[in-house]
């Protein structure tokens, strides 16, 4: 994997920090989580910011925010099975596998396979496969709490991505056939619609 730049280690512990901060400020109503959210989003700032300068969604970080979101889409089942004092069946852990991500599954191949139909429709253009990796992670992080989430955060990075493709047009600084990175648009809706949302309302 190599060895991590000093510049890349010092923004991974700025945004855990941050997301440690936001949890205080009560978006976040539990401990795990906000520990969870704390070791998910900060390999995603830094690809944001590698893909904002690059254009190139790095695997490495978008895998292991995808482990952290694993882990946390399964920590409900686990839990439960440690507070069990009996030994669960074979069916009450399938019913607890269908609850944890089911839905999940479902509901990421929809997505995936729209996006994966702008992918190919417009040859990477609009979006590349990192994109596409990194927005199963969003789904398999988001739709086991709220599938309203995963699409509100998907809905906030196309409508900003939009906006800001059109004043960069505006503005002549890119033109029809310009490629903007998306991965960083994706990363802030979904920070938005963690943190910013639950304090609003």
């Amino acid at each position: 994997m190599g060895a991590i730049r000093p510049r890349n280690a010092a923004l991974l512990v700025a945004a855990s920090a941050l997301c440690i901060a936001l949890a205080s400020l009560g978006s976040v109503d539990s401990v795990p989580y906000a520990l969870f959210c704390a070791a998910f989003y900060p390999p995603l700032i830094l690809n944001a910011v590698i893909d904002g300068r690059t254009q190139l969604l790095v695997r490495r970080w978008t895998h292991i925010a995808g482990v952290v979101a694993l882990a946390h889409m399964f920590y409900p089942l686990v839990l439960q099975l440690f507070e069990s004092r009996t030994t669960p069946s074979p069916n009450a852990i399938y019913e607890g596998l269908t609850r944890c991500c089911g839905l999940s599954l479902m509901i990421n191949s929809c997505v995936l396979g729209v996006f994966t139909l702008l992918y190919l429709f417009t040859g990477g253009r609009a979006m590349g496969a990192g994109d596409l990796r990194l927005l199963w992670v969003l789904g398999i992080w988001h739709t086991p709490q709220s599938v309203q989430a995963f699409i509100l955060a998907i809905t906030f990075a196309v409508v900003g991505q939009g906006v800001f493709a059109s004043v960069l047009w505006v503005r002549k600084r890119v033109g029809r056939k310009s490629r903007l990175p998306f991965g960083p648009a994706l990363v802030i809706a979904s920070i938005i619609v963690t943190f910013a949302l639950p304090i609003i309302s």
